[in-house]
């Protein structure tokens, strides 16, 4: 039987954040030259697995820790999907 890779904590995390980087990317994107490639680099960070930084509200409406601290504090995802 395989081994499914242990994703951390905050396995689904990481896509809803992807999701919203991209709508986000797709919506803004063509405004000027340089958006594309600016608006690129959460994409990119996220599809990387690598660490992404973002504020507390950007969290999915029904996250537990979305209550807690201010909406704008820091949070970390990391490459393993564990939230810092």
């Amino acid at each position: 039987m395989a081994r499914l890779k242990d994703r951390g904590s905050e396995a689904g995390l990481r896509e809803f954040l992807l999701e919203g980087a991209v709508a986000f990317r797709d919506m803004y994107g063509l405004a000027s030259t340089g958006c594309w490639e600016a608006l690129s680099q959460p994409v990119n960070l996220l599809v990387g697995r690598e660490p992404f930084s973002f504020s507390r509200f950007e969290l999915p409406p029904n996250h537990p820790l979305r209550r807690h601290g201010a909406l704008h504090d820091r949070l970390t995802l990391t490459e393993g999907d564990e939230l810092l």
